[in-house]
């Protein structure tokens, strides 16, 4: 399927993701982090973007409790995340892995990915780009204290 529909698959490992942790403990999937989303998994970048996304949809908890004590996973969701930042902002890259990558990032922090998403509002960016931006801001911001000075930005 991931060779000859590659849409197509990408969307079912997202829906597996989600469909693990709705079936399984959280300490279940922490092997699912450790293997399935290391650098060199088969899935390759945008796959292991969408199947981390899946998780993350299917739990509604923060990126911590996934990865409590196990180190592996950490590390390996960091590099999901480290490399759904670099593919966000690369116009170079399939239009698909972007908005992927930016739905991604909506469920981050504002002090982690805050700045870059507003910066995928810029005129010079596709239509859809600055859409997903715009949905995946709002979570980010939702989780945002606002300052004494009652400034947003």
């Amino acid at each position: 399927l991931q060779k000859y529909a590659p849409d197509r698959f990408l969307h079912v490992l997202e829906e597996l993701g989600s469909l693990l942790v709705k079936s399984h403990a959280l300490a279940d999937i922490r092997p699912v982090l450790k293997e399935h989303l290391r650098r060199d998994s088969v899935w390759g970048d945008h796959g292991r973007i969408v199947l981390l996304a899946g998780i993350v949809d299917g739990t509604k908890v923060p990126f911590a409790p996934l990865f409590e004590q196990n180190s592996e996973a950490h590390h390996n969701v960091e590099a999901v995340l480290e490399t759904a930042r670099m593919m966000a902002g690369n116009p170079a890259e399939q239009l698909t892995s972007r908005l992927d990558s930016i739905k991604l990032l909506g469920n981050t922090s504002f002090d982690q990915d805050g700045n870059r998403l507003i910066s995928l509002l810029d005129s010079a960016q596709a239509d859809e780009v600055r859409i997903a931006a715009i949905a995946a801001s709002v979570p980010v911001l939702a989780k945002r204290t606002r300052p004494a000075d009652g400034t947003i930005f």
